[in-house]
């Protein structure tokens, strides 16, 4: 996981914003993503459902429009 920069602070960071059962693999797509705690909290105030294929949806432009 050292080569996605998924740190302990990072994985509490994404936790505090309400993802709290997220897998091994959520994490690293979250990272490549770059899907930090700011983007989560923006996504939020947008409708869109904390959830990670949601929020990587919304990242990369498909799915609904929040």
């Amino acid at each position: 996981m050292r080569i996605f920069k998924v740190t302990p602070e990072f994985i509490t960071e994404v936790r505090n914003e309400g993802l709290n059962d997220i897998s091994v693999e959520d994490i690293v797509k979250l990272r490549i993503f770059k899907i930090d705690s700011a983007y989560i909290r923006q996504a939020r105030s947008e409708g869109v459902p904390v959830e990670v294929e949601k929020l990587v949806q919304k990242r990369i432009g498909v799915g609904r429009n929040y």
